[in-house]
């Protein structure tokens, strides 16, 4: 249907995931495109904000690509900054995760997403260690 639900329940081959909605109506799910919506100068900027908070850095832990939990020394501007970071890329970027968490002393600051963003990650994990 053009509103994108599928009236009989049935759901071919390479169609989208489908979920159930209210009311019984299938509801066709499609991921978010892999794509920052910052235009490039912006995109530079934001790498370089990202960078100035390496000196901060304690320690990294890459999985595969697929995903990054860094740990920062916690102090009220790091944390300010990095709370920062990760809601302005929550706009940009609305297909990663990126989690903040308070870990005592530390900040955990985990970055993920799906199949196919694996660049956006090492890019966004490269300016935070500094590489």
């Amino acid at each position: 249907n053009p509103d994108g639900t599928c009236e009989n329940g049935v759901a071919g081959r390479g169609d989208p995931p489908h979920e159930r909605a209210p009311g019984g109506r299938l509801t066709v799910t499609r991921p978010l495109p892999i794509a920052c919506s910052l235009p490039a100068g912006d995109q530079r900027e934001r790498l370089e904000e990202m960078s100035s908070l390496s000196a901060r850095l304690l320690s990294v832990d890459r999985d595969g690509g697929r995903g990054s939990v860094l740990r920062f020394e916690r102090d009220a501007e790091t944390e300010s900054r990095l709370r920062g970071i990760v809601a302005a890329e929550g706009e940009c970027c609305p297909f990663l995760d990126l989690t903040l968490r308070s870990e005592g002393s530390k900040l955990s600051l985990s970055v993920s997403g799906p199949d196919g963003a694996e660049p956006v990650i090492d890019e966004i994990v490269d300016a935070l260690t500094g590489a």
